[in-house]
């Protein structure tokens, strides 16, 4: 498992330096996911900063280290989990011109968002995972989640319009303390069902992405 944090502030930031140390902070509360290797960037003009933190299974070079852009800069991407059916489709993007720099499936979902845009890489991908993807020409930023749910991913508004996430609240609250607020309906769900359905959490400022959505 890898660990997975980031920040989007669509007004963009005013230093990339602090924004960056308060990502740092939020993805070394789950170090423990990623023991690895570590890997942190802010875009202040853009309003993005990722963290991640890195278990390494396939591809073991730092070619492969995350967060990972696309070779023109124009896709970012910070992911956890594996994508079971990444070498048929780099076989697929290959045959339509595609130039892959690493042999990791984070770069195919990379590829196969530019080939095939978010909602057909959904379908053809086969495998656990969660992951943000940001489109910087289009200043976009999607969080995706597998169709079984295996992959954690939380997430909270910012009254600035902007949005926290993260594989752990644990992160959520570094980057948000306001959102540590009791849920009670998140409460009520947990002492009845010894869960709390998506999107709810414990948390009154915490949302969970549920599975299969995007």
């Amino acid at each position: 498992m890898c660990g997975i944090v980031g920040v989007f502030e669509p007004k963009g930031f005013a230093s990339s330096s602090d924004i960056e140390a308060r990502v740092r902070r939020a993805a070394d509360a789950a170090a423990y996911r990623g023991p690895d290797a570590s890997g942190y960037f802010a875009l202040p003009k853009e309003g993005i900063a990722f963290g991640h933190r890195r278990l390494s299974i396939l591809d073991l070079e730092v070619r492969s280290n995350q967060p990972m852009s696309s070779a023109d800069g124009d896709i970012l991407l910070t992911y956890n989990g594996e994508i079971y059916n990444f070498r048929e489709l780099r076989s697929a993007l290959e045959g339509e011109g595609a130039v892959f720099r690493t042999k990791s499936d984070t770069e195919v979902l990379i590829e196969g968002y530019r080939a095939w845009g978010l909602t057909e890489l959904l379908k053809r991908s086969v495998g656990m995972f969660a992951f943000a993807l940001f489109d910087k020409k289009e200043r976009l930023l999607y969080l995706a989640r597998d169709r079984a749910g295996q992959k954690p991913l939380f997430y909270s508004r910012l009254s600035s319009g902007g949005i926290v996430f993260g594989s752990e609240i644990r992160s959520i609250l570094i980057l948000k303390p306001e959102a540590r607020a009791l849920d009670p309906a998140g409460l009520d769900a947990y002492l009845s069902l010894k869960m709390t359905p998506s999107p709810r959490t414990l948390f009154k400022g915490v949302q969970k992405l549920p599975p299969g959505h995007f």
